[in-house]
């Protein structure tokens, strides 16, 4: 009858609200292990970087002493070649090495952080698509528990006033 109505109404408010929790916690617990995952290839790229660089340097100063062990050895320990020219040339091709790999460092995160942010927004249109069902789920319940009172109601007054007739008067009286 109609006093089931505002428990089912209540009922189908908890299953609704059940079904978008679910996908909010599937979603949210996707979103984690995603954050998980950029978060280390983050790491890992700062990493690599910070190891490259490390290994820049000492193969430059290993070379630079090698060629001044070279100079050296050939004579020209204190020449300008020595004391200027391979220094500088060590250098520059670590400079150039150094560029590279900062170049590669930048491309990775860029990549990573763009790859993160549109993984982002797909998850809040995911989220926005979640609660607009949600919505429309409990606007569609709410439509359906108000027809169905409305019926129940148009059938009592019907048949408040079969009754009324049934006992002798007009009807009109007893379905008001």
């Amino acid at each position: 009858g109609i006093n089931r109505l505002d428990p089912q109404l209540q009922s189908g408010y908890s299953g609704i609200d059940s079904q978008y929790n679910l996908a909010l916690n599937q979603l949210l617990g996707n979103k984690n292990q995603q954050q998980t995952a950029y978060d280390q290839n983050v790491t890992q790229n700062k990493t690599n970087y910070i190891g490259a660089k490390n290994t820049i340097g000492s193969q430059a100063g290993g070379a630079l002493n090698g060629l001044l062990r070279l100079l050296g050895a050939r004579g020209a320990g204190g020449s300008s070649a020595y004391r200027t020219v391979a220094p500088n040339a060590v250098a520059r091709g670590a400079s150039l090495q150094r560029n590279d790999v900062g170049n590669n460092f930048a491309q990775k995160s860029q990549s990573l952080d763009t790859n993160w942010n549109n993984f982002l927004t797909g998850y809040n249109n995911q989220v926005s698509s979640a609660t607009s069902q949600k919505d429309q789920q409990r606007h569609s319940l709410e439509s359906s528990i108000a027809s169905n009172r409305a019926s129940l109601l148009q059938s009592l007054a019907q048949l408040q006033s079969q009754r009324g007739i049934a006992a002798g008067g007009s009807g009109v009286a007893d379905s008001q």
